[in-house]
């Protein structure tokens, strides 16, 4: 009884498959490094140095408009209240009595 012959060439393609699946973990790790290292850290660090310089700006306009916010706040309070009302009412009485 004469066995079987197996093909070579049927063992081959599952031979590289099996080889690729095996080394693909390795290689997107190394893919993924490669990629943070060249194209993702630098830019990040760069962009990172740029926003450390601009923030004591940022700080200062923010700063600013919030004082601001809360000066118009207040005068928006002021204006809501009847003895602010008055006090400019007599303030004006009293400035156009003393202009006559």
């Amino acid at each position: 009884m004469e066995q079987p012959v197996k093909s070579k060439t049927s063992a081959a393609p599952t031979t590289v498959f099996a080889s690729i699946l095996y080394w693909s973990p390795l290689a997107l790790a190394l893919a993924l490094l490669a990629q943070v290292a060249l194209r993702g850290l630098r830019p990040a660090l760069e962009e990172r140095a740029r926003l450390d310089a601009q923030a004591e700006i940022v700080r200062a306009r923010h700063a600013h408009a919030e004082a601001a916010f809360q000066a118009t706040t207040a005068e928006v309070k002021a204006w809501d209240d009847p003895v602010y009302h008055e006090r400019m009412r007599r303030r004006r009485a009293a400035a156009a009595a003393a202009g006559r």
